[in-house]
């Protein structure tokens, strides 16, 4: 059984990340959302309560997903959260960049919700 109840969704597309809200939430996952890289790192960085995954789309306005990973890994405390990219980008490139800087997994778009949540479970 996996010990994951817990995820952080940083999309910016409002109709993806409440689709994906609603498919973790009706599967008992406590959900908090942020629209882009930069609020979720104020709320990594202000909360008590870390999430036990984050879920990190790749490309955003101001703070990126491949920025949010190397801001990510200046933070032991945040550094060790498994984290999984979900994101249209399809390159060698960025696939690459997103492992060295600790992604756990990379989910291109589109993609199955209830495959991604089968994928969450197994980081636990």
């Amino acid at each position: 059984m996996s010990d994951i109840s817990s995820v952080l969704i940083i999309e910016d597309d409002n109709d993806l990340q409440q689709l994906l809200q609603f498919n973790f939430e009706s599967k008992g996952f406590d959900v908090v959302t942020r629209d882009d890289g930069a609020e979720a790192l104020a709320y990594l960085k202000d909360t008590d309560t870390l999430p036990d995954v984050i879920i990190l789309d790749l490309l955003m306005p101001d703070v990126d997903g491949l920025e949010f990973l190397r801001q990510r890994a200046d933070s032991e405390r945040l550094g060790a959260i498994p984290t999984v990219i979900l994101s249209g980008v399809d390159d060698e490139d960025t696939l690459a960049e997103a492992y060295e800087l600790g992604v756990d997994d990379y989910v291109t778009k589109p993609f199955s919700p209830n495959a991604l949540i089968t994928r969450v479970t197994h980081l636990g």
